[in-house]
């Protein structure tokens, strides 16, 4: 992607600080060149690690987001970033219909016995959906691939209906410098500190019911040595829960010392429309 002057030569200070985010203030340009660079991206790189049916946050989003929701029928659900879906499947057969939203590659048509249609993401972030659409809306790692996260987040606060339930998942450190090439990430993406996060939930008039650090840098190291999918286990995320409460300091949210990349990298937010 070319960006603009302003964007290659200014201070990158703001952004790596966290005061500011990289990317939510582009121009409409820069959203369609950041857009068509990222559309397929990781599809792309999820196909050469890994099964691209493989799922592995399961035991996680339970933990921290699904257990929390009431029991019963979800209604009609909207997964932004789902790709195949497999995120939904805990709950699939609750929903009355899934919307996913996606840039390609997918197109199963059910999931579990519940009908699955898929509607393409544009660079402004406008969502094609009415007002109030949906009654629960999941977002598991996927803002964090887009430049204006602002206006997606005011978007996925329009398409729910008053008193419904969204889940939120994102990486609130930078992942690394995104300006240099990075193993197994697109060219893109960068996590979102987490007071931009919270205040663009404000603002589309979402209120954080729960929240909770999570991906501790420890827990895939542990699974590593374990040879185990460590967010699909239990007793791991279980343990993950625990390093991630348990880390004294606040978020760093561009770790350059050994200490402060000891610590979760992101958060969970179980998240209600007023």
């Amino acid at each position: 992607m070319s960006l603009s002057v302003t964007h290659e030569l200014g201070s990158m200070e703001e952004f790596f600080s966290g005061r500011r985010l990289y990317g939510d203030d582009f121009s409409q340009a820069e959203l369609e060149a950041w857009y068509r660079d990222e559309q397929t991206a990781y599809f792309e790189l999820a196909t050469e690690v890994r099964d691209p049916g493989f799922y592995d946050y399961h035991a996680l989003n339970w933990l921290h987001g699904y257990r929390h929701l009431p029991r019963g029928p979800v209604g009609r659900v909207m997964s932004f970033g789902g790709a195949k879906g497999e995120e939904l499947r805990p709950i699939a057969r609750r929903a009355r219909s899934i919307v996913i939203v996606e840039p390609g590659a997918y197109s199963d048509s059910n999931l579990d016995g519940t009908d699955v249609t898929y509607r393409r993401p544009v660079a402004s972030g406008r969502l094609a959906a009415s007002d109030g659409e949906f009654d629960l809306v999941t977002c598991f790692g996927a803002l964090h691939h887009v430049p204006n996260v602002t206006a997606v987040v005011r978007e996925l606060g329009r398409v729910m209906q008053s008193g419904g339930w969204a889940l939120v998942r994102e990486p609130v450190i930078t992942m690394g410098d995104w300006r240099r090439p990075r193993r197994g990430l697109t060219r893109h993406e960068r996590g979102i500190p987490h007071r931009i996060l919270e205040s663009a939930f404000l603002a589309a008039g979402l209120n954080v019911l729960r929240r909770h650090r999570c991906v501790h840098t420890l827990t895939p190291r542990i699974g590593r040595l374990l040879g185990a999918s460590c967010f699909n286990s239990r007793i791991l995320t279980r343990l993950d829960s625990v390093l991630s409460a348990g880390t004294p300091w606040p978020i760093v949210y561009h770790p350059t010392q050994v200490w402060q990349k000891l610590q979760p990298c992101s958060i969970f937010y179980v998240l209600r429309k007023r």
